[in-house]
């Protein structure tokens, strides 16, 4: 399951989606620290098929999380070299920003 939250901005359709399960987490990398916001990604909670209908019509795209990134690579969303990988807790956490 994943969580996702539709953002307008400036006429913007911003998606921000997270794994569900680092919903709350704060992840760090070279320094600096990330922390999945409720508040940013939402509580509400999509399967793969929705996720993927709702990424028909979007201008700007903030995702976090191993299975995310890895759903959007599969479905050539994202090329693999646009990730950002950050380990945490032994996981690779794919980052990717889309404008």
């Amino acid at each position: 399951m994943y969580c996702l939250k539709v953002h307008q901005v400036d006429g913007h359709r911003m998606i921000a989606i997270c794994d569900e399960e680092i919903l709350g987490k704060s992840l760090k990398h070279n320094g600096a620290t990330i922390v999945v916001q409720e508040r940013f990604y939402g509580k509400d909670t999509y399967e793969e098929d929705e996720v993927l209908m709702e990424l028909k019509a979007f201008t700007q795209l903030n995702v976090i999380g191993e299975k995310i990134t890895n759903l959007l690579i599969k479905n050539r969303i994202v090329h693999p070299a646009s990730v950002l990988w950050i380990e945490h807790d032994g996981i690779k956490i794919g980052h990717v920003m889309v404008f």
